[in-house]
């Protein structure tokens, strides 16, 4: 947290540990308060050794736009747009009249 804090002001920092050894998993979240800090700290830390090991930082994605409502895990379902243009194409082909026999 201290080499991180020497670049801005920190809102959050999040180290994911393993569940059954209870040791960190080798990788951080870092979220500064001014996206200006975060940009500094990557310019400044990222290929630095630190602690015995390389650093190699990336700044975040922006999470895609999804409905609120719907869990991460869900795929679309009934509503999903790919699934309603399959379905239609199927009902236009199927009034094709085209003899089988």
């Amino acid at each position: 947290r201290k080499a991180f804090a020497r670049h801005g002001p920190l809102s959050e920092v999040t180290v994911p540990t393993d569940a059954t050894t209870k040791r960190g998993k080798g990788f951080a979240y870092v979220q500064y308060m001014f996206p200006e800090h975060a940009v500094k700290a990557l310019a400044a830390l990222d290929g630095t050794i630190f602690q015995g090991r390389l650093l190699h930082m990336l700044p975040a994605k922006l999470p895609r736009d999804r409905d609120p409502g719907r869990p991460r895990g869900d795929r679309g379902g009934a509503d999903s747009s790919f699934k309603a243009e399959k379905e239609a194409r199927q009902r236009r082909e199927a009034e094709r009249p085209v003899s089988w026999n």
